[in-house]
């Protein structure tokens, strides 16, 4: 099951990358639960289901054009997969931005889609969300 789930991660940069939103939306519940890390001021850190992943993407494409995501090494940690995903953006203004940022994903059991997931702008949050996570039985949704 994990290296499943390990493709299906690797499906979602690349759906974003080709502008394919629904591709993007298969691989999510539809009330899957987001959590964002913050980095960007002007949207919120707490979205709901594929209405909210909606609205983000439209707020990031409205930000950057064009940005590219490349999934980095994808770690299993329990019933968890932690991964890095890279970043890279040019902004409104000209300004080209690389960054990387950690996401922490949990699946369905049953669908095997993803149920919630957050971002975080190290690795060191991420691993505490991870340990959050197990204290209290999953990400929040």
């Amino acid at each position: 099951m994990t290296d499943e789930r390990i493709a299906q991660l690797r499906q979602g940069p690349d759906a974003w990358n080709q502008g394919d939103l629904d591709g993007v939306l298969e691989l999510l519940e539809p009330d899957v639960g987001i959590h964002l890390s913050g980095a960007f001021p002007d949207l919120p850190t707490e979205l709901a289901g594929h209405d909210g992943l909606r609205r983000f993407w439209q707020a990031m494409h409205d930000m950057w054009n064009p940005l590219e995501m490349q999934a980095g090494e994808i770690e299993p940690v329990g019933d968890l997969l932690l991964t890095a995903i890279h970043f890279q953006g040019t902004g409104r203004d000209g300004i080209q931005v690389e960054r990387t940022f950690f996401f922490v994903w949990q699946f369905d059991e049953e669908s095997g889609k993803v149920s919630a997931y957050s971002s975080h702008r190290d690795r060191e949050s991420a691993l505490e969300a991870i340990e959050a996570a197990r204290e209290t039985g999953g990400l929040p949704a």
